[in-house]
């Protein structure tokens, strides 16, 4: 009995193996922040560990982006992202650790800073592109020194190639 329950539980067993995870992104991104519409282009890579169907992943994304009367403002953003990948589907969550927004205007700059998080969804238009639909949800908390509290959320389209 017990030669069968290992014969069986090798045959049905996943082959497991793990490699580098290495995706370069360039989308647009469309979205609200301080109560007015931000839109423009973004990049970002993530970096990690893939299983057979999960990965986890150190990100990083940089987007400059036109909001209201601001002709260019810039979103950076670190974090790690935990997803999987179902069939031709794969759907991420990633707690973003830092995150900071940055414009100039009438000769100073002003820096704002805080964290987020964000969901995904992503389908695979070949063995190594894939289209991403991503949601970004961030939470300032400190501008140049002083606690505020605002929140941006932007949307975030994009292809990346898994290397």
């Amino acid at each position: 009995m017990k030669y069968f329950f290992l014969f069986t539980l090798t045959l049905l067993a996943n082959q497991a193996h793990a490699w580098l995870h290495l995706e370069p992104i360039v989308g647009y991104n469309r979205g609200q922040e301080q109560g007015s519409q931000l839109q423009g282009i973004g990049f970002g890579a993530r970096i990690g560990i893939d299983f057979n169907s999960i990965f986890i992943v150190a990100d990083a994304g940089y987007h400059t982006v036109q909001q209201g009367s601001i002709n260019q403002a810039t979103y950076n953003d670190t974090g790690l992202t935990v997803g999987g990948k179902i069939r031709n589907y794969r759907i991420w969550y990633g707690l973003i650790s830092s995150a900071s927004y940055s414009y100039s205007s009438g000769g100073s700059t002003t820096n704002i800073t805080g964290t987020g998080s964000k969901v995904g969804l992503s389908t695979d238009l070949s063995d190594k592109m894939s289209l991403n639909l991503e949601t970004r949800f961030y939470n300032f908390t400190q501008s140049n020194g002083a606690v505020i509290s605002e929140i941006g959320t932007v949307g975030f389209l994009s292809l990346s190639w898994n290397l």
